[in-house]
Parts: structure tokens; C-alpha cells; sequence
């Protein structure tokens, strides 16, 4: 259930900054209604998440059981392809079927998520509104096989890249493809640092190329295996601690936030 709610936090980002940044170039029109709709359906799967989110621990939320009829999911869908269509060629077009990709993906409806890519990578390929849709297919078709994912996603992160003429979505799609071959530690660590390393090189003021530096040392020292870095911190009772001190000794970290 708490990946379930990862998984509406993530489409709620991904959608914030879309219908953010690349809505304002619509027609009015199509701006007024992808704006309204959007809001609607924030609303609407804040309130489906409610009681995942009102959960005092991860036990309790663990018994929660949410009805995916209840999703706003499938009534959602059609809307946001009707505004899709009516679109039509405009930028804006791009972030209506972000939307129904996404949730045709969460109905079941692959041919429709299918269909909405291959829409985007046919018609908009070499538009900045690309940005969000390539930020987004690294967390995406998880239903796949690691090898099927790792071919179908990077090949698109690879043709956006050649094809885009603006530096802001190249340096995504690079940035893309390093994260889909790190697989969150679990993938190619050797081949995700060096690819890392080209995105800060290529790209050292995008916010990818910023990102990639943190994340070389990531890939090059935070994997299985290696021997972890050293540090200092303040455990609860105030008292400083160095992680060498307890060499030799089983240590369990503990690190913990809020996003």
C-alpha cells in the first residue's frame, strides 16, 4: 500500500510540474480546462490516498485496503483524452497524454498507454514540453521484465536525445538513461557512473548535470559490496559517533526523512 502511495505522490509531481511550467503556452481555452481538470483530480486522489495518508505507522497502513473501483483513475482517463485531442498539435497536447499514459497504465489499458507514447514520440519529439515526459519513464512500466524495461525505455531516452534540439530535455534523457541502468543500486553501478560522469560533462549547468555529480559518488561507493564511507554523526542521546569505531562490530543504519 505505501508504494501505492509513492506511486500517487509521483504522478502528482510529475503532473504539478507539467501543467506548471508548459500549460501557459496553450490556447486559453485548452489552458482553462487542463488547468481546472487538473485540479479536480488532485483533489480527487487525495482524497482516494486519505486514509493511506492519515495512517499512524506502516502497520497500520499495511492493513488498509483501498478499492481500485473507487480510483479516480478510470473516470479521469477519457476526460484527460478528450483534452488531448483537442489539442491537437500544440505543446500543451504533450502533458494532457503524460496523463493518460499514466493512467491508462494504472486502469490496465496498455494499448492506450502504448498509444499515447507512441502519440508523444511521433508528434512531439522535438518539443521543450518533452522535459516532463522524459523525467518521467525512468519510473515507469515496471510491469515489464528488467531486460524488456532496460531496452524499451532506454531506447526512447536514447531517441529524444538525438532528436531534441533543446539542451534542457538531451541532458534529461541522458540523466534518464543512467538512472534506468542504475536500477536504484540493484542494475550496471559501472555503467551508470560513467554515463553520470558524460551528463556532468556534457551538461554541468543543467540541474541534471548539478544532479550527476552526487550521483557518480553514488554509484562508485554506495553499492553492495563496497566498503561504506566513513562519517560522524549524533545518534539520539546527543552523543558523537564515528561509523570506524564500531569496525569488526554488525552495525544496522537507520536513515530515515520525509519527502
Amino acid at each position: 500500500m505505501l508504494k501505492q502511495l509513492s506511486a500517487a505522490a509521483l504522478l502528482l509531481v510529475v503532473a504539478s510540474m507539467a501543467f506548471g511550467q508548459a500549460v501557459s503556452a496553450a490556447p486559453e481555452s485548452i489552458k482553462a480546462k487542463l488547468q481546472a481538470l487538473q485540479k479536480e483530480y488532485n483533489a480527487a486522489i487525495q482524497d482516494y490516498y486519505k486514509p493511506l495518508q492519515n495512517a499512524h505507522s506502516q502497520e497500520e497502513a499495511a492493513k488498509i485496503k483501498l478499492d481500485p473501483a473507487k480510483s479516480p483513475a478510470k473516470s479521469f482517463l477519457p476526460r484527460y483524452k478528450q483534452i488531448a485531442s483537442e489539442a491537437g498539435s500544440d505543446d500543451s497536447a504533450v502533458q494532457a497524454w503524460i496523463m493518460v499514459k499514466s493512467l491508462a497504465e494504472e486502469t490496465g489499458d496498455t494499448k492506450l498507454a502504448d498509444d499515447a507514447v507512441e502519440t508523444i514520440m511521433t508528434k512531439f519529439i522535438a518539443s521543450e514540453s518533452m522535459n516532463q515526459f522524459v523525467t518521467m519513464l525512468p519510473y515507469s512500466n515496471w510491469g515489464l521484465k528488467p531486460d524488456e524495461r532496460l531496452k524499451k525505455i532506454g531506447g526512447m531516452l536514447e531517441k529524444i536525445e538525438a532528436a531534441n534540439p533543446h539542451e534542457s530535455v538531451k541532458a534529461a534523457a541522458m540523466y534518464g538513461r543512467a538512472q534506468l541502468i542504475g536500477g536504484d543500486g540493484r542494475g550496471d553501478m559501472v555503467a551508470a557512473a560513467k554515463l553520470y560522469r558524460e551528463v556532468a560533462a556534457k551538461y554541468p549547468n543543467s540541474q541534471q548535470g548539478k544532479r550527476a555529480v552526487g550521483d557518480i559518488f553514488e554509484a562508485e561507493n554506495l553499492v553492495v559490496g563496497k566498503l561504506a564511507p566513513n562519517f560522524t554523526a549524533t545518534d539520539q542521546d546527543g552523543k558523537t559517533f564515528t561509523l570506524s569505531d564500531y569496525r569488526g562490530k554488525v552495525v544496522v543504519l537507520d536513515f530515515w526523512g520525509f519527502w
